[in-house]
């Protein structure tokens, strides 16, 4: 991480924010936030059991949403910082999220591909909505993280609440 160029930490800082205040938002509990290139987000881990999506109820269908829509939120929160300062980065941190949100999707409706509510494209405009309302702390939050590199659960947590 000493190596990345500041526009790139800078970046990574706003990708792990936007995924902290987007999870912040659907109130999931953080466990930590860092910069790290591998791993940058630790959240409640019990709030992602995976579910059979036959017997799923509605809290459960919620709960797949929310993690589709943090992982969808780091990209989001990079095409913002991009948008407002001009900046164009090579760095792909939100190619694992994809990924990982593609899984997600094929676990739930296998073949068939997604209902409306879960399309990407209905997704990321729900993201783009919520990194969009949240700006002020997503920049917070990227602020102190690019200070201090981790942070608990709890600091982010107080420091996104106060945005």
């Amino acid at each position: 991480m000493n190596d990345t160029p500041d526009i790139e930490r800078q970046l990574l800082a706003y990708h792990e924010a936007g995924h902290a205040v987007i999870a912040w938002a659907r109130s999931v509990r953080l466990r930590s936030v860092q910069l790290h290139e591998d791993s940058g987000l630790s959240v409640d881990a019990q709030h992602f059991l995976m579910y059979d999506p036959v017997t799923m109820s509605a809290s459960q269908w919620q709960h797949a949403k929310t993690k589709a829509l943090i992982l969808l939120a780091g990209e989001a929160a990079e095409r913002g910082f991009q948008d407002l300062h001009g900046a164009c980065v090579e760095g792909d941190w939100a190619e694992s999220d994809r990924q990982e949100f593609d899984s997600l999707i094929e676990d739930l409706f296998g073949d068939e591909g997604p209902v409306a509510a879960f399309s990407r494209p209905a997704l990321v405009r729900e993201v783009d909505c919520l990194i969009e309302e949240n700006w002020g702390r997503i920049e917070k939050l990227a602020a102190a993280l690019i200070e201090r590199r981790h942070l608990t659960g709890a600091e982010a947590e107080a420091i996104i609440a106060s945005s």
